[in-house]
């Protein structure tokens, strides 16, 4: 039921961006200091991605896809029958503990953050 609820909150958020001159939710890091979170972009690139346009997507944000792909594990997660629940699990833990995909895009995604935010603070100057 959180994935459900996780993914029911992510499509608000999308679609409203996406179909509304102003989008129903705003950074509040960037509210507050004017100054992009990490994470900053990743709803026009959502969009940018499922157009075909992964030039601009990539530029605008090049976690995407990542994210993407998290998305489909958790909807497979609030989606699928028992059964198949443990079965989409463990598949899920065995590609992680085998490639580290998590941790290292985790890495990744905070090194990205702190580089967006520098440059930020350096073209502010």
């Amino acid at each position: 039921m959180p994935a459900a609820s996780l993914l029911g909150a992510a499509a608000v958020i999308m679609l409203t961006g996406r179909f509304l001159v102003k989008p129903l939710y705003r950074c509040p890091f960037r509210s507050l200091t004017d100054l992009p979170c990490p994470g900053c972009g990743l709803s026009r690139a959502g969009w940018l991605m499922l157009d075909g346009r992964f030039d601009v997507m990539w530029r605008i944000h090049p976690f995407t896809p990542y994210f993407a792909l998290w998305g489909i594990m958790l909807l497979g997660a609030a989606i699928l029958p028992e059964p198949w629940h443990a079965r989409w699990a463990a598949a899920w833990t065995k590609l992680e503990s085998y490639t580290k995909m998590h941790a290292i895009m985790l890495i990744g995604f905070v090194l990205f953050g702190v580089a967006r935010l520098l440059g930020s603070i350096a073209h502010n100057l």
